[in-house]
């Protein structure tokens, strides 16, 4: 009886070392999966910070306007100025909007190539 009690014992004991290592190995490969994650997310940001600085580099008005100047002949921009924006009252609301044309939909639908 003794001698089963010893083999129970130590078969608890290996499947309880088993299971911690079980673990121990997989807590280790998430803190592998983690520290990568973070440097990816590093890497992301270092490169999100680079592409902030080009925008704000090339969205220069001084460079905008010299790109203004050259292509003026084939894209005719203005420069801005505040009586180019509108006021918000003079939006129209759905409600203020007049009748589309052809909104009398009780003759039903014309086809391509038909006269009214």
């Amino acid at each position: 009886m003794k001698g089963l009690a010893i083999l129970g014992v130590a078969g608890t004991l290996l499947a309880m070392a088993f299971f911690a290592y079980r673990e121990n190995d997989r807590t280790h490969a998430v803190l592998r999966d983690l520290a990568r994650v973070e440097r990816d997310i590093g890497r992301t940001r270092e490169s999100l910070a680079m592409l902030e600085a080009e925008w704000a580099f090339l969205n220069r008005p001084e460079r905008l306007r010299d790109l203004a100047a050259m292509t003026w002949e084939q894209l005719r921009l203005e420069p801005m100025r505040p009586s180019a924006f509108g006021r918000i009252s003079e939006v129209p609301y759905a409600d203020e909007l007049p009748d589309p044309v052809g909104a009398d939909m009780t003759g039903g639908v014309l086809l391509a190539g038909e006269r009214p």
